[in-house]
């Protein structure tokens, strides 16, 4: 069974299944600011699976909009899809 997204806050050895791109953006936007940089590596090191992930979190208003920690998505969406290698070459 796969530990929700969240459990990783609270208890840093929980390794959430690489394969699992959802569970890897619901910790990005539950993270806030403070997104750890495994998580990160890890939704770059697949940047053409993740780019229509990142590419809603940085676009949906729902998430500008919001008072909560969730305000952080869009802004680490737009940071993560400036590193991606796969939008630098084309």
């Amino acid at each position: 069974m796969v530990p929700p997204a969240w459990a990783t806050l609270i208890n840093p050895d929980i390794v959430i299944n690489p394969w699992d791109m959802e569970e890897l953006i619901d910790v990005l936007k539950s993270s806030g600011a403070y997104t750890k940089k495994e998580i990160v590596n890890s939704i770059l090191e697949r940047d053409e699976e993740s780019f229509p992930f990142l590419a809603r979190l940085a676009t949906s208003q729902e998430y500008w909009r919001s008072g909560s920690v969730d305000v952080w998505a869009p802004i680490c969406a737009i940071h993560l899809l400036a590193k991606m290698k796969h939008i630098r070459r084309n």
